[in-house]
């Protein structure tokens, strides 16, 4: 009980029969519960959550899914009241028994690394806006540097190669 309460995940475990055996504190926090309420079952819990959850039509969908036959890891990215999780589900196991025996749902805040990896990609799109137009700028600039140049270089040529005429003195 000690990893769960300090873990930085929200943690929930329920058995095959939909009861909760415990979750944390910090699932309280995530989901805005105080930690005394009780919650009548898992769904309970779900379904309270559901409300702020975005996209919560394919939230309730994939929960409800899972049924107990399920043996595998379920990930899913999901938003709650404006900060990113990455939710985990795996079955639990009786002591000395491999039959799943209920599920334990990790909720891991990734918000942090959400917003990095959006500054990131911002970043790297502003970037290419700013090579692409330093292109563009020095195109220009080398065509009307280069135009000027060109006529000036060929009045040179035609007064090396001919004599002045009496206008032109």
């Amino acid at each position: 009980s000690a990893i769960s309460e300090f873990s930085p995940d929200g943690i929930i475990a329920v058995d095959d029969d939909d009861q909760i055996l415990s979750f944390n504190k910090t699932l309280c926090n995530i989901c805005g519960v105080d930690y005394n309420h009780k919650f009548q079952s898992g769904k309970d819990f779900f379904e309270f959550i559901n409300n702020s959850v975005v996209d919560c039509d394919e939230f309730a969908g994939t929960v409800a899914s899972i049924g107990h036959g399920f043996s595998g890891n379920l990930f899913k990215e999901l938003s709650i009241n404006g900060l990113f999780f990455d939710l985990f589900s795996t079955p639990m196991t009786k002591d000395g028994d491999a039959t799943p025996s209920g599920r334990i749902w990790y909720f891991t805040d990734v918000t942090e690394h959400k917003s990095a990896t959006e500054t990131m990609i911002a970043a790297q799109k502003e970037s290419e806006a700013t090579a692409k137009m330093r292109s563009q700028f020095f195109a220009v600039v080398s065509h009307d540097v280069k135009t000027p140049l060109n006529s000036i270089i060929g009045f040179l040529g035609l007064l090396e190669e001919s004599e002045l005429t009496d206008i032109q003195t």
